[in-house]
């Protein structure tokens, strides 16, 4: 047998350690968190990832995120761990996006036409039949057949799937009100409720490019105004009803009984984003609306309540949770789904509530003030970690990621 000498023993014990350590999947919460009374608030930008050690980089790995551009034509990559940007995505001359995609499978996507002008506005084809002009609901108003189409992304931001809608409703700018994009296996679905048939969800495989009715509910009076998709089988809503005076109606839909657990609140203004209605666990939320500026009142916003509706599917219950300032405009779910998460209306702090009890439980101060009142997301990282986004007009960008208890 070879004898080893001393260092050489050393060398390979220090290379054992580290292929070890490189295969580490955890760590403890305590290597990795920063204060809690405060927030490291990052600029997204290519120099960004210095504000977080290589070490982090390592065990973490990159968690990238789509966010939207300063305008309709570019979409970008983020690292919400860093604040580093991985990769943008422009669309060509005379595009525009109209929406973009976290399908949370490792794919991106977006909506995107071809009606848009040099200067940005958006170009339309009027009906022979409409009458002045007009644009009605209902179809009337429709975008050139080839100019809708799906891109997808993979997690570079390359595209990796383009895919021209074919369905005459989705082809209509008034044609339907929201849709809920899936994209698995190489397929896109996307479920879409139309302006003439409030009561009934379509599904449109953009692959085969074949519609069906996905789902019909008996209930003429209820008129779908969003959807979401659940992993345990139901589909969340919210809708209101014909010659109903109740401000907004919400709830679950079991796929395989078709039957509806229905909640409703008064004196609510629900976002009037189609992305008003958010899922996570088996909870759902609906934000409320900022309301108009009042003549001579500037850029001041206001809510009426300051309230996010819940509802759990599981248990049953809904609430109504009481959120400080303006808050109820960009609040979000935990994970879990037993918490609303939110900035308050100054941007100085990162806020916890319980949803059953209505309680503050965690306030985390940040080091920056956040831009709120623009395009704000909050993106769970895990149940104790969040990265705040936000952008302005200007294209400024801010990174906050928050670690609370």
């Amino acid at each position: 047998m070879k004898k080893i000498k001393f260092w050489g023993l050393v060398a390979m014990m220090l290379f054992v350690l580290v292929a070890c350590n490189n295969g580490n999947e955890y760590v403890e919460k305590d290597d990795l968190s920063t204060p809690e009374t405060e927030a490291p608030v990052v600029g997204v930008d290519t120099e960004s990832s210095e504000n977080s050690s290589e070490d982090d980089r390592i065990i973490l790995g990159k968690m990238p995120h789509l966010v939207r551009g300063a305008d309709n034509f570019h979409v970008t990559l983020i690292d919400v761990l860093t604040g580093a940007e991985l990769g943008e995505f422009t669309v060509e001359s005379g595009q525009n996006i109209w929406d973009f995609f976290d399908f949370g499978n490792g794919y991106f996507g977006a909506l995107v036409s071809n009606n848009v002008d040099d200067d940005g506005n958006s170009l339309w084809i009027v009906n022979e039949d409409t009458e002045d002009d007009q644009l009605t609901p209902g179809g009337d108003v429709l975008h050139d057949e080839e100019n809708w189409r799906y891109l997808v992304f993979d997690a570079e931001l390359n595209v990796v799937n383009e895919i021209l809608i074919t369905d005459e409703n989705l082809q209509s700018w008034n044609g339907h009100f929201t849709t809920h994009v899936m994209y698995h296996d190489g397929g896109l679905v996307v479920y879409y409720i139309t302006h003439l048939a409030p009561q009934i969800i379509y599904s449109y495989n953009a692959y085969t490019g074949i519609t069906d009715v996905f789902l019909e509910v008996d209930d003429d009076t209820l008129f779908f105004s969003d959807i979401y998709m659940m992993p345990s089988g139901h589909m969340a809503f919210r809708a209101t009803r014909i010659n109903d005076e109740v401000d907004v109606h919400y709830g679950f839909i079991d796929l395989d009984t078709v039957e509806i657990s229905l909640f409703s609140e008064s004196n609510f203004r629900p976002s009037s984003n189609l992305n008003g209605l958010s899922v996570s666990g088996s909870s759902l939320l609906i934000n409320e609306d900022f309301a108009a500026p009042t003549m001579g009142g500037g850029n001041v916003l206001s809510v009426d309540r300051g309230e996010v509706l819940v509802a759990n599917i599981e248990t049953g219950d809904d609430y109504a949770v009481r959120l400080n300032g303006k808050e109820s405009a960009w609040a979000s779910l935990s994970i879990d789904g037993n918490y609303v998460v939110t900035v308050d209306a100054t941007g100085n702090y990162f806020r916890k509530y319980e949803i059953v009890s209505g309680n503050l439980i965690n306030e985390v101060r940040l080091d920056a003030e956040i831009r709120t009142g623009w395009w704000l997301e909050i993106i769970p990282i895990s149940e104790s970690k969040y990265a705040v986004y936000s952008t302005d007009n200007n294209g400024d960008h801010q990174l906050a990621v928050v670690e609370v208890d």
